[in-house]
């Protein structure tokens, strides 16, 4: 009986390293998925001016914002008005963001009352790229359109206390969507709404804005 019960030791503390192995493993391996603050985060700042360059700027800078403010509730995010665009472009509509002078840029902070200010460009490849795939059976025939989007994102981000550059960078964004239609010997048909381009447009501008690591 002496020897049954003195072996039991050796299996309890077994039992409690294996248990204390599992718990630190666990706990490695919940810290390794927390998600890593974007690099605006680190500035802790508390506003920021956002100034976007695209075909349609006026449709895409209140996606824009509302995707940082999402990301960033604690910083407020302003635009300029349509005087001060006008003001910023009076020199050219060929002036790029990138190319306004500093000066301007300081005084834009200033007015909106933002620490840093944030030059977006987004261009995109025109029409969304169209594919089909035709698939016909003995008990029905299928048709897949597939259409992808595709924008290129450039991004500065200013100080607008001094105009000094603190992060520049590009990213691709894109967005698909599929319809299929469906028609079998019953003659039921099914069809999927294709989506509209400026839907492909703001999908492919949030997944250009998530692979830049600002936010």
């Amino acid at each position: 009986m002496g020897s049954c019960s003195s072996n039991a030791y050796p299996k309890d503390n077994a039992t409690k390293l294996f248990g204390l192995i599992f718990i630190l493993t666990l706990l490695v391996a919940s810290s390794g998925c927390q998600p890593q603050p974007g690099k605006l985060a680190s500035l802790g700042i508390n506003s920021l001016g956002l100034l976007v360059q695209a075909e349609e700027a006026e449709y895409l800078e209140p996606i824009i914002s509302r995707y940082i403010e999402s990301k960033l509730p604690e910083v407020k995010v302003v635009s300029p008005s349509v005087h001060q665009r006008l003001e910023l472009f009076s020199h050219g509509d060929s002036q790029s963001l990138n190319e306004i002078a500093a000066f301007d840029l300081t005084r834009l902070g200033a007015e909106l009352d933002a620490e840093y200010v944030a030059i977006i460009s987004v261009t995109s490849e025109g029409k969304p790229s169209h594919t089909g795939q035709l698939t016909m059976g003995t008990e029905k025939t299928e048709v897949r359109l597939t259409q992808q989007k595709t924008v290129e994102l450039h991004y500065v981000i200013l100080d607008s206390g001094d105009s000094k550059e603190v992060f520049a960078g590009r990213s691709t964004g894109k967005s698909r969507d599929i319809a299929d239609l469906t028609m079998g010997t019953s003659g039921t048909q099914v069809a999927v709404r294709i989506a509209k381009d400026r839907e492909l447009l703001k999908e492919a501008v949030r997944d250009a804005l998530k692979e830049t690591g600002l936010f």
